[in-house]
């Protein structure tokens, strides 16, 4: 009886450290590309950005941007305790910011482990450095190769900046969200080991058996196949970029090859990470359960939940329209230069690259998002479904089938535009989109920043 009572209050508690190593070793990356450039900015640059000094780009952002990302890094670190009983759950953090939370179980709406990939500071950070390390430094290493003493100094820079970047963008932070009366808690989260992950699953009271055990392979497949179209203009947009950086004989613009990486890696992170998708199990009222490559779960209590799909452009990060805008406009004015400019011939590469920029953009456009509207007493949260693709799989046995269906949905889509207003509203932005760079370049002059 007593073995029985200790094993339970194992089962119940939990301990573990939780810091962002990727984050940390992000910061000293950057940390060290500041210090680098710092020391050799004088050893001469033949270009720099907007006119800023050059000693500022290279070195100053990159190290204000590393103490930024390193003080946010440790001042979230903690050591963090989870408990739990029939009625309450007790979490207490004791490395900086000490304090302990109690929470009736009764009085937790919901409980899950997310994702803080979507913020638009993290975003900010993101492009800001990506620029600075394609335009500047990746730039200034090319003009300067065999010509100045900094051009092996600036490439050492741009590769640390390059593993800095791809860390920050594919491994974001995670936190355990607890939400009360339309307030939430973050707890930082770290990997655990399966054992920990059952007894962090039995604290919350989520069955560990809803979670499917399958090969990262697997999830990684269905997760492409749930958004298809976001993986391949992701991947069309990163290869885009890379081909615009080493040929300098292909050009769609100044900094088209930039917000190409940009964009594509923002679509690539929604892919790796996933949606989680809607599955009710019989024990508990209502869950999600994650179609990530890593752990993922968000359990719902006392909630009415609706599904549905929306074709809102507020459905989009701020990021995404802005980049959607700018590769449109350079595709129309590249794939049509022969019209805007006498002295520019046909040329089949820029018509054909533009064309599929816009044709991929647009099914982005247009491709619908399912949320899952869980609403409360007091307070309601949207959570995005991504129905499981295996079931799909299973079904039809065939990848074409699947392809062949989703290209059915997404047409059958524009058959309800006259019912559903957020349509007619993406398809006349759209529809802008396209026709404001004609009139621009025709009447409004050069593009302002080319």
């Amino acid at each position: 009886m007593i073995e029985e009572k200790e094993k339970k209050g194992k089962a119940n508690q939990l301990n573990y450290f939780a810091i962002h190593i990727t984050h940390l070793i992000v910061g000293i990356l950057f940390l060290s590309v500041g210090i680098i450039t710092l020391i050799y900015y004088d050893y001469g640059m033949i270009s720099f950005l907007f006119a800023i000094p050059q000693f500022f780009l290279t070195g100053m952002v990159p190290l204000l941007i590393s103490l930024l990302i390193l003080f946010r890094t440790i001042f979230e670190a903690e050591k963090v305790s989870l408990s739990s009983n029939e009625k309450s759950i007790t979490i207490k953090t004791t490395w900086i910011r000490k304090k302990t939370v109690q929470y009736d179980i009764s009085s937790i709406n919901y409980v899950g482990l997310k994702y803080r990939e979507t913020r638009v500071k993290r975003w900010i950070i993101i492009a800001v450095v990506t620029l600075l390390t394609i335009e500047v430094l990746f730039q200034n290493a090319v003009d300067l190769y065999g010509y100045a003493r900094i051009a092996p100094i600036l490439t050492i820079c741009f590769i640390l900046m390059t593993i800095g970047i791809i860390l920050f963008v594919f491994i974001p932070r995670r936190f355990i969200e607890i939400g009360t009366n339309g307030e939430s808690t973050l707890i930082p989260y770290r990997n655990l080991s399966e054992v920990k992950t059952q007894q962090l699953l039995q604290i919350f009271k989520v069955n560990p058996t809803h979670l499917e055990k399958r090969k990262t392979s697997e999830k990684l497949y269905n997760n492409i196949l749930s958004q298809f179209s976001s993986f391949i203009t992701g991947i069309f947009l990163i290869i885009l970029g890379v081909v615009l950086m080493v040929n300098p004989n292909l050009f769609l613009g100044s900094f088209t090859r930039t917000i190409a990486i940009i964009l594509g890696m923002k679509l690539l992170l929604r892919v790796l990470n996933g949606d989680p998708y809607f599955n009710p199990p019989k024990e508990d009222k209502y869950l999600f359960l994650g179609n990530s490559l890593r752990l993922t779960f968000i359990k719902t209590i006392d909630a009415d939940i609706k599904t549905e799909k929306s074709f809102s452009p507020s459905r989009y990060h701020y990021l995404e329209i802005m980049c959607f805008v700018y590769l449109i406009f350079q595709a129309i004015k590249y794939a049509f230069r022969f019209i805007w400019w006498a002295y520019a011939p046909f040329s089949l590469v820029y018509f054909l690259l533009g064309m599929v920029i816009i044709g991929l953009i647009f099914i982005r456009w247009f491709n619908p998002i399912t949320l899952n509207k869980v609403s409360f007493k007091e307070f309601s949260i949207a959570i995005r479904e991504a129905k499981p693709i295996h079931e799909m799989i299973e079904r039809s046995n065939s990848l074409k089938a699947i392809l062949t269906q989703k290209a059915s949905n997404f047409l059958s889509s524009f058959k309800n535009v006259r019912e559903d207003k957020n349509i007619l509203i993406s398809l006349v932005l759209f529809i802008f989109f396209l026709i404001w760079p004609v009139f621009y370049i025709i009447f409004g002059g050069n593009f302002i920043i080319i």
